[in-house]
């Protein structure tokens, strides 16, 4: 509820005719006015009639969860009957046995009368969101083998810039370097390398995920703690990377590394 009321057992077939409206009904026929106490007029299994707003209710989705709230009239049963009602049950048990339970009762009443079907609210949420769900579990696979991927990647060709620079680092530690000296500037480097890579993706993928707007709901495409935890990530694999081959070239002997033939 927003304003007003819901229905109660007094709104039937012998009292005024109301009605409760969604806020996006309100805010389109009525924007910056109080909805409560206007009239709509509205043909429903019948003749059209005029109604009292004397309620309004938040929006909810009707088929599927990103899609706008349409505008939406709420009318008593009892003044508005139809050939069949929706009935929303909250229990505490397992659904399944009290939908039984609904059924023995029902029959009891009237035999006759039939039931199109039980659900609960877990199934028809999960029927809404199964396609959607496919398709980020697939996104989700194929990300995270490109996550490997690029680790792999990072860490192969630092490793190999780094065997090829074996000459390079020996002279330093000839000319008076110390290990310290040599790890720290290896790691520097890379992590400047790795640093330029990382702010150059993270653009892109800013851009990228724009595309994954429609699969979401409720939930920004800009995840912080993603970008976050991918960006520490391949931060670590390109450092291991460094650190490894730097820590092995200053236990090189630097006369062995600069003899020639």
């Amino acid at each position: 509820m927003r304003r007003g009321r819901v229905f109660s057992l007094r709104d039937d077939a012998s009292s005024l005719p109301v009605a409760v409206v969604n806020e996006t009904f309100a805010r389109r026929n009525w924007p910056n006015e109080n909805p409560i106490g206007k009239r709509v007029r509205v043909g429903f299994y019948g003749a059209p009639a005029e109604r009292e707003v004397v309620g309004v209710v938040g929006d909810t989705p009707t088929f599927v969860l990103d899609a706008p709230a349409d505008p939406t009239i709420y009318l008593p049963n009892a003044q508005a009957p139809t050939g069949g009602i929706w009935l929303v049950l909250a229990t505490s048990t397992d659904p399944t046995v009290f939908g039984r339970e609904i059924k023995r009762l029902v029959a009891e009443i009237n035999p006759a009368l039939p039931i199109a079907g039980i659900q609960t609210f877990d199934s028809i949420v999960d029927d809404s969101l199964r396609p959607r769900r496919f398709s980020l579990v697939l996104l989700a696979c194929f990300s995270m083998v490109a996550l490997v991927l690029a680790v792999v990647g990072v860490y192969g060709v630092i490793s190999q810039g780094l065997a090829e620079r074996s000459r390079e680092l020996a002279i330093r530690m000839a000319l008076g370097a110390r290990a310290g000296d040599v790890v720290r500037l290896v790691l520097g480097e890379s992590f400047k390398a790795a640093g330029l890579g990382l702010v150059i993706g993270l653009v892109v993928s800013m851009i990228a995920t724009r595309l994954l707007t429609s699969l979401l709901f409720g939930v920004g495409a800009l995840d912080p703690v993603t970008f976050s935890s991918v960006s520490a990530v391949m931060l670590t694999a390109a450092l291991a990377a460094s650190y490894v081959p730097a820590r092995r070239a200053t236990k090189t002997d630097p006369v062995a590394a600069l003899r020639i033939g």
